[in-house]
């Protein structure tokens, strides 16, 4: 009988705060918000990844693993930090 109202309680209790303030939580935190400065990290990331993933397979035909090892770390590094030209679609 004792863990009957235990369990109520729990549950009741669960209900009202708990979840209530998870709701609340989430509404004031979207996920998916975007912002210019996340954008361009993923695009620097992505690029990263690019060049990096090149370069350890040109490392890799030419000079094997040490090469692949090599070309990987300067593909990455390069990706980071060269940064493409903006240019606009009228000149294009």
């Amino acid at each position: 009988m004792e863990d009957e109202i235990k369990d109520a309680e729990l549950t009741k209790r669960l209900q009202d705060k708990d979840i209530n303030k998870f709701k609340a939580t989430t509404e004031r935190q979207p996920i998916d918000k975007i912002t210019p400065a996340t954008k361009k990290i993923w695009q620097r990331g992505d690029r990263a990844i690019a060049t990096g993933s090149g370069g350890a397979l040109l490392g890799g035909i030419v000079a094997q693993l040490p090469g692949a090892v090599a070309g990987a770390i300067f593909g990455a590094l390069y990706g980071l930090f060269v940064v493409p030209k903006e240019t606009s679609r009228a000149e294009n």
